[in-house]
């Protein structure tokens, strides 16, 4: 009965004294996204440096990124997450240029790598292109050995062979440096820009020999087969660093795939080192062909059965490989591309206007590696002798420096010296030979010199 009375007296006094009370408590209970929505919005701040959609570059941006970063750093950063085309690129280094580093210019080189075929032949007709090869050498001076090393990279993926000159030889100058200085990585990959782009590294080859113990120590796998293919491919004679790899052979199938094993069989027996060093080829050998080959791919499967064929050439025994793995291996040079060249087809011609009968790519006991050592001319003769006639391109030859003679790939010398090994005798024809002799002795003198020289081998 007092419970009624009472209640409407108290209520209004209590009222304004508990409600702000609980209406404080409610709201700091409340779920944390629906604050946030109480937040005014706060969008990134702009980049340092940006391509507009236009592709032309825009460095007004003043976010907390230019605050923080250094210019340099902050263009780096910029060019190896741009995805602008070639003009808008080159654009920044157009703006850019007097703050360029040595990352700011790896990075721009890789990602004009990175572009497609077309958008890069666009690029080397840009005048910017020519105006950033030029001020390359004088940017090494302030680069590291990695980025250095990245550079060369770069213009090696670019495909760059007259405009790298320049560069590549400076790095080549500072040889003991990138050698002494750099990581592993930066010095296999130095010596990788160099065999892609097929120029000899008078100084960084024979550095990276010296330290071959440090080297083949401290490098992972893909470094120290790297390493071997650049010494194969430049024809370099590396024993220091074929007998360090021999100390380490068993360590380094261990921690090497099946592609890194093949990689560094085949640049053994590429180098013509297959008989001093014979103990690593039977570790590399054994390496490959462990668990029958199941992992290795079709490069694999052809490097080895090159390697098998010099490894007979040269007198050493391996082990027999099963003979599933035997058959990949021939799958895998039957299906090498044996598309002949222009130069090819007009030698062809020649042969067949001398009445000479001729097969195309080796036959014999070279069948096995016909592909994968690239297609020649066979001949036999009457009494059962075997010529070979190659037809060498400019891929098979060093890239020529101004006053150097022209020097053969480590790829062409190992071709010729496996035929020869296998009772065989080679003609070489090079690429310019035909428009040299027709400069000194008129229409079909290529013709006539291969009479000759058929005539001198039979």
């Amino acid at each position: 009965m007092i419970t009624p009375m009472i209640t409407p007296m108290i209520t209004p006094m209590i009222t304004p004294m508990i409600t702000p009370m609980i209406t404080s408590r409610l709201l700091l209970q409340q779920p944390r996204r629906l604050l946030l929505l109480r937040q005014p919005l706060r969008l990134p701040p702009r980049p340092f440096s940006s391509i507009d959609r236009a592709g032309t570059y825009d460095r007004a941006g003043t976010g907390d990124r230019a605050r923080t970063a250094s210019p340099q750093a902050a263009i780096a950063k910029s060019l190896s997450s741009s995805r602008g085309s070639a003009p808008a690129l080159l654009s920044i280094f157009e703006a850019e240029q007097a703050r360029f580093s040595g990352a700011c210019f790896a990075a721009l080189l890789g990602r004009l790598a990175g572009l497609g075929r077309r958008a890069r032949a666009s690029a080397k007709h840009d005048a910017r292109y020519a105006e950033l090869l030029a001020a390359l050498p004088q940017a090494l001076d302030g680069c590291s050995a990695q980025e250095a090393a990245n550079v060369a990279g770069a213009l090696a993926g670019l495909g760059e062979r007259r405009g790298a000159e320049p560069v590549l030889d400076a790095i080549d100058e500072r040889a003991d440096w990138l050698v002494g200085e750099g990581a592993p990585r930066a010095v296999a990959g130095a010596a990788g820009a160099f065999a892609k782009l097929g120029m000899d590294g008078p100084r960084l080859l024979p550095a990276i020999d010296a330290q071959a113990a440090w080297f083949v120590g401290a490098a992972g796998p893909p470094e120290v087969a790297g390493v071997a293919r650049a010494f194969a491919e430049l024809g370099f004679d590396a024993p220091g660093f074929w007998a360090c790899l021999e100390g380490r052979g068993e360590e380094f199938c261990a921690q090497a795939g099946p592609p890194h094993i093949c990689g560094a069989a085949w640049a053994l027996a590429t180098a013509g080192r297959a008989g001093e060093n014979s103990g690593l080829l039977r570790v590399l050998w054994d390496g490959a062909i462990e668990g029958g080959g199941a992992a290795l791919g079709r490069e694999a499967l052809a490097q080895l059965a090159q390697v098998r064929l010099h490894a007979e050439g040269e007198g050493v025994e391996l082990r027999e490989a099963p003979g599933a793995l035997l058959l990949r291996m021939r799958r895998a040079v039957d299906s090498a591309d044996r598309t002949g060249s222009k130069f090819e087809g007009r030698v062809a011609r020649h042969l067949a206007d001398l009445n000479v009968e001729y097969a195309r790519g080796p036959s014999g006991a070279l069948d096995a590696c016909s592909g994968a050592l690239d297609p020649c001319f066979s001949l036999r003769s009457a009494d059962g002798a075997r010529t070979a006639v190659e037809c060498d391109g400019p891929s098979r030859y060093l890239h020529r420096r101004l006053g150097e003679e022209i020097r053969e790939t480590g790829r062409t010398r190992a071709k010729r010296r496996l035929l020869e090994r296998n009772g065989w005798r080679v003609i070489n024809v090079p690429w310019f030979l035909e428009r040299k002799l027709e400069d000194e002795k008129g229409k079909g003198a290529l013709k006539q010199w291969l009479a000759s020289e058929l005539a001198s081998k039979a």
